[in-house]
């Protein structure tokens, strides 16, 4: 799993949370700075949110990994009360 970088709306909470922000530069760094980690591992499938700042970090995640990406709506959004739920199946 890896999480988006730095959005827009992490870098200033008063925005308004339900709209679908881009990364920062910020962001934008934090992700390329996965890419050499990336870029090693036999990954065949990505399964990434719709979300902006999610499709984004994927682009450049991935950027040298020739894969098959799935995008899937329910990873949407989830928050920390839905994860401790999906955890407790987990268990």
């Amino acid at each position: 799993f890896i999480r988006h970088g730095e959005s827009e709306f992490n870098a200033n909470p008063n925005l308004d949370e339900r709209l679908d922000y881009a990364l920062t530069l910020k962001g934008r760094k934090q992700a390329e700075s996965l890419q050499p980690l990336v870029r090693e591992l036999p990954i065949t499938t990505i399964c990434v949110s719709p979300l902006r700042r999610a499709i984004e970090t994927k682009d450049i995640v991935s950027r040298y990994n020739e894969c098959n990406v799935v995008i899937i709506d329910a990873l949407r959004e989830c928050n920390l009360d839905v994860w401790n739920k999906m955890m407790e199946l987990e268990r």
